[in-house]
Formats: C-alpha cells, structure tokens, sequence
C-alpha cells in the first residue's frame, strides 16, 4: 500500500470509505501484490478529475521505473496516451490501423483516422491552434458487426481513393517507427492535401 501512495492504516477500510483515486491506487496495489511482469490497465484514469489523473499517470511511470513493468494501457484520452506510452496502436471498429512508436504517431500520423483523432485533441497553445485545420469524418461510424467492405475506414477517409479503398482491404504497410494498414499512408504531401 505504501508503494501506491497509501497509508497501511486504511488496510480495514471498506471501499465506499476511499476516494476515486484513492480506489484506483488500490486496484494497483491488488495487481502489484502478484508481481507480474505486464499489467493490462483498461482506462485507469478516465472517471478522475485531471489532477488525480496525473497523480495516477505518474504512479504508473513511477512503478515501471522501480519493478520494471510494461503496460498495456488502453484510453480514449490521446493525451494521457501520449504521457504513458512508448508505443501506440490505434484501432477503428476493432481492429489496429496504426501501430508506430508514440513520438512518430504524434508528430506525423501516418492514418487518416489517427490525423482526425489527433486534430480532435483540445488543445491549450493558441499560437499551435492557428496552424492546425481539424480533419472531418464524412458520414457517421459503420457498425463494427457489419463492417463496409475494403477499407473498414474508406466510407469516412477524406483521402479514400475508390475503387481500391472500397474493393482491397489494405495490408499493414512498414512506415517510420512502425506500420499502418493503409493503401496511401499519410506523407507530408498528403497531409498537406487535407489539410
């Protein structure tokens, strides 16, 4: 308990009696008490409020460091993604479409999908949100249980190139850092295009 931030005193305590980040901590502990080698977090901070979200996110760096841990971090919240994770998969209706080291998918995304989650990132810097142009989705989300054939992005791709996108589903292509499955990854042209 005391690895996690928590006082050994409250080991009687029931769990209505902790905080939200205090019960967080907890389930740590409860997966640290086994000493794995990897530990599977499925949003971990997403219902804490931004500063115990922190708090968390510099738990977990904190614990990786000290028992050698490797995590599979799953989240919504690209921006928490970006402080925890060396290697980033983003996935669309299940299935990976990009899988590159998290430095490289922040600065140059190589998937329509993954430029249009990352111009959705609320962002602070005003003098950053003059140069970026959100990418718009066409049309609403296919159902993951009857994907669109080819591309399980191209009804949604403002880059979709018809009939290959509609027709071939794309394999996983070699990029810098990483693979995407796209048939045209994004290149600095490219993004300049939808841009």
């Amino acid at each position: 308990m005391e690895v996690v931030g928590l006082n050994p005193d409250y080991y009687s305590r029931y769990p209505h009696a902790f905080s939200g980040g205090q019960r967080q901590r907890v389930g740590i502990a409860r997966a640290l008490s086994l000493r794995p080698q990897l530990i599977v977090a499925d949003e971990p901070v997403s219902a804490l409020d931004v500063s115990i979200q922190a708090q968390v996110v510099n738990l977990f760096s904190d614990l990786q460091a000290e028992f050698g841990l490797t995590y599979v971090f799953i989240a919504h919240d690209l921006t928490v993604v970006r402080q925890i994770s060396d290697r980033v998969a983003v996935m669309y209706l299940g299935k990976i479409v990009e899988l590159r080291e998290a430095d490289m998918l922040f600065a140059e995304p190589a998937h329509p999908y993954t430029k249009a989650l990352l111009t959705a990132v609320p962002v602070v810097d005003t003098d950053h949100l003059r140069h970026r142009i959100k990418v718009p989705l066409a049309s609403e989300m296919p159902s993951p249980l009857s994907p669109p054939s080819g591309c399980p992005f191209h009804t949604r791709c403002p880059i979709a190139v018809f009939p290959k996108c509609s027709s071939e589903v794309p394999p996983f292509s070699e990029v810098s850092g990483g693979s995407v499955v796209c048939h045209f990854p994004l290149t600095k042209v490219a993004i300049r295009t939808i841009e």
